[in-house]
């Protein structure tokens, strides 16, 4: 059984696509949809998103990848890339699958940004959500903490240079198509291209796309260490003591201690999704394996309660 890669419209002129991929992992009776459902984050080319659905598929599951928006090689549609705190695509996704799959438990698996998006959606929908268990991978906690990460150290500044190149790119993948005019753009083109930092593209053009007076009113929004006691589903973390994305000092221990929900697992070493095992790396990572077993502890425990 192959991955199962869905795609549709959304409301907006898009098809299935944003920056990351989602994979969401559900639950089925009905005899076409065998295991769960899942959703990761990257790209359904992706090589640790094709190792994620493995991992769903050899727990009974049935994969399906969300494209973000600029990924996926579909082209864009629009001039709205993504957001850390804004969740309307995932929804719609997840609608769209709770639809198809009426009587299935969705599980979602998020990786980097596509993992803060997750969290996001479990503390804005609560007791309401349709996940019903999520599984995060090298996903930041504090906007603020990772901004300061990766721009204030000269070593960590490369990463924040670097997908500032690669969102510019993505946005002028857009402006290059036929019939769209840069004077329809709700911020200035010309300073957009001028940026080299994250921060900077999230000032001229995340904040005004998506409605935000300022870039620390953004910032907040999209930062979660303070709403983990409005998650209302279990959520396993993996992060690596040493992701410049995500500082060790910004995780909320104390407020995970407190919470019946959310489980945190810090490794000393693995990076940013680069949590490598044995002498020759070849093979799946530890992330693999863990949610293979996140996978199928979610089937126990859904098996027993229903």
């Amino acid at each position: 059984m192959r991955p199962c890669c869905c795609w549709f419209r959304p409301m907006y002129p898009c098809a299935l696509v944003c920056d990351c991929v989602h994979m969401c992992i559900c639950e089925g009776q009905a005899a076409a949809i065998k295991g769960h459902v899942a959703m990761t984050t990257g790209s359904s080319d992706c090589a640790y998103v094709k190792y994620l659905a493995l991992a769903g598929l050899s727990e009974d599951y049935r994969p399906v990848v969300f494209n973000q928006r600029g990924a996926g090689g579909i082209p864009m549609k629009t001039y709205r890339l993504f957001c850390c705190s804004k969740v309307d695509d995932l929804q719609m996704t997840i609608h769209y699958i709770r639809k198809r799959c009426p009587e299935s438990k969705i599980v979602g698996v998020g990786v980097s940004l596509g993992g803060i998006q997750m969290v996001s959606y479990l503390h804005q929908t609560g007791d309401n959500s349709d996940l019903s268990a999520v599984l995060t991978i090298s996903s930041a906690w504090s906007t603020y903490a990772t901004q300061k990460s990766i721009e204030q150290s000269r070593v960590n500044i490369r990463y924040s240079r670097y997908l500032c190149g690669k969102v510019k790119t993505t946005l002028l993948s857009y402006l290059e198509q036929d019939g769209v005019s840069r004077h329809d753009l709700p911020f200035d083109m010309e300073q957009a291209l001028r940026v080299t930092l994250m921060s900077e593209f999230d000032k001229v053009v995340t904040v005004p796309v998506f409605g935000y007076s300022s870039l620390d009113a953004y910032y907040a929004d999209a930062t979660t260490n303070n709403k983990v006691d409005r998650i209302k589903r279990p959520l396993v973390c993996v992060t690596a003591a040493n992701d410049p994305f995500v500082p060790e000092d910004s995780l909320p221990f104390e407020a995970v201690e407190k919470s019946a929900m959310v489980t945190l697992v810090v490794t000393a070493y693995g990076g940013h999704i680069g949590f490598l095992e044995g002498v020759l790396p070849t093979r799946q990572m530890l992330t693999d394996r863990v949610c293979k077993e996140f996978l199928l502890a979610m089937k126990e425990y859904h098996s027993k309660v229903a």
